[in-house]
C-alpha cells in the first residue's frame, strides 16, 4: 500500500502544536510539536485518539498530558486492554520534556493521582499501559516508584544517561522486559526495581 501524509501547519504565533500523519498499511503514526503544555489533546482528534499505533512528541508535557496519554493506554490491574485502550504501542519522548503543573495524573486507580515534576518520569506515569516502546525524554534525572510497573508488553528501554537514579518498583512486573540499558551515572536503584521482570538475563 502506498504512503499517505497528511501534514498540518500551523502559525507559531495562533497554535500550540504542529502535527504530521503518516498512514502505512494498518499503522498509523502521528508526530506532534507541543509548544504549550497541556495542549497535547487538542491536536489529537477523537477519530485519531484510539487508532494512532505511534505517537512521536517535541515540547513540554505536564499532568494534562500525561493524563491523555494515559487515557488510551491504560489496561486493567491484570494487564489486559479496557474498553478505553486505544492502539498506541510506541511513543518516542526523545526531545519531550517533563514538566510540573496542569492536573494530576491517575497513576494507579482513580483514587491514587500524581503531580508531574520537571525532569522526573515520577510515580505510575506509564504503569499498567500497554506500550511495547518508550523512548525517554533525553533530559530526565529519575525514574520514580513503579513508573513502569506492570507494563506486561514493554520489551526494551533505554535509560537515558542523565538519570541518577530509579525508585523502587520501578519496572515492577514488566514480564516480556528484555533489554534494559543502564549508564553507570544511575547510582540509586530502589527494592524490587526489577522484580518478576521474568525475560530479563
Amino acid at each position: 500500500m502506498g504512503k499517505a501524509n497528511c501534514e498540518l501547519v500551523n502559525s507559531p504565533t495562533t497554535k500550540d502544536v504542529v502535527s504530521e500523519l503518516n498512514l502505512r498499511s494498518n499503522e498509523l503514526s502521528k508526530n506532534v510539536i507541543v509548544k504549550t503544555a497541556g495542549t497535547l489533546s487538542t491536536f489529537i482528534n477523537d477519530d485519531e485518539k484510539y487508532v494512532i499505533t505511534s505517537l512521536a512528541i517535541s515540547g513540554p508535557l505536564n499532568g494534562d498530558d500525561i493524563q491523555f496519554i494515559r487515557d488510551i493506554t491504560f489496561t486493567s490491574s491484570s494487564g489486559n486492554p479496557t474498553e478505553s485502550t486505544g492502539a498506541l504501542h510506541t511513543i518516542d519522548l526523545s526531545n519531550a520534556q517533563i514538566v510540573a503543573g496542569g492536573g494530576a495524573y491517575n497513576a494507579y486507580r482513580p483514587d491514587e493521582t500524581v503531580n508531574t515534576q520537571d525532569n522526573i518520569v515520577t510515580a505510575g506515569m506509564f504503569g499498567y499501559s500497554n506500550l511495547r516502546t518508550i523512548v525517554l525524554p533525553s533530559n530526565i534525572t529519575e525514574i520514580g516508584e513503579s513508573a513502569f510497573e506492570t507494563m506486561l508488553s514493554l520489551e526494551s528501554i533505554a535509560i537515558p544517561v542523565s538519570v541518577t537514579k530509579i525508585g523502587e518498583k520501578a519496572f515492577n512486573t514488566c514480564k516480556k522486559l528484555k533489554s534494559i540499558t543502564i549508564s553507570e551515572n544511575v547510582i540509586e536503584i530502589g527494592s524490587h526495581a526489577f522484580l518478576d521482570c521474568m525475560a530479563l538475563t
